[in-house]
């Protein structure tokens, strides 16, 4: 397998995501030549290739040569956060968004995975009701006592991928209940 460690990163997680052979996996990110195609970087950065290059002017495979030319893979993220506002004219959402691209396309942070190396998780919904609604279930205690068990939650970081899975886990099925909730009225 080659030596670049970008590749094998994402054949290795193309491997596990599709259950293909190295080979099979390697031959959708490497063209001739040896070179990684862009599509892997917008898998691994979270964002693809037209919404970065859209916004920031841009792509993936561009944002990694800048960084990379200015030592990125040895500055801590706010120093490239910095550096890409105050050198690309990037506004503050977007130079966090790039690097937090460029961290996770470089191995130095996973998805979900904060810069102090803990990890969060979010989970979200959509709910067919009137705002007003779920803004009762959720603002008020009386709300709340039909879908959501407060007991045991804290705001807190968290401390690896298996507890993010889980956390995103527990979200999925209260807010599932809760939207049964809203459902049926109550």
């Amino acid at each position: 397998m080659t030596e670049d460690k970008d590749v094998k990163r994402l054949v290795h997680r193309r491997m596990r995501k599709t259950g293909e052979s190295c080979t099979t996996a390697r031959s959708h990110f490497v063209a001739r030549g040896g070179v990684v195609l862009p599509v892997g970087y917008a898998d691994l950065a979270g964002m693809s290739d037209e919404a970065v290059s859209a916004k920031t002017g841009r792509s993936w495979p561009a944002w990694v040569q800048v960084l990379d030319d200015i030592g990125g893979r040895d500055k801590p993220h706010r120093e490239i956060a910095a550096w890409l506002r105050k050198h690309e004219e990037l506004g503050a959402w977007w130079s966090q968004t790039v690097t937090v691209g460029y961290e996770r396309i470089r191995g130095l942070r996973e998805i979900g995975q904060r810069s102090d190396g803990t990890y969060e998780a979010t989970k979200s919904k959509t709910f067919a009701s009137p705002i007003a609604k779920v803004y009762e279930a959720f603002s008020t205690k009386r709300g709340r006592a039909g879908w959501l068990d407060e007991a045991g939650i804290k705001v807190r970081k968290l401390p690896d991928k298996a507890t993010v899975g889980a956390r995103k886990a527990y979200w999925a099925e209260r807010l599932n209940a809760l939207a049964a909730r809203l459902r049926d009225g109550a």
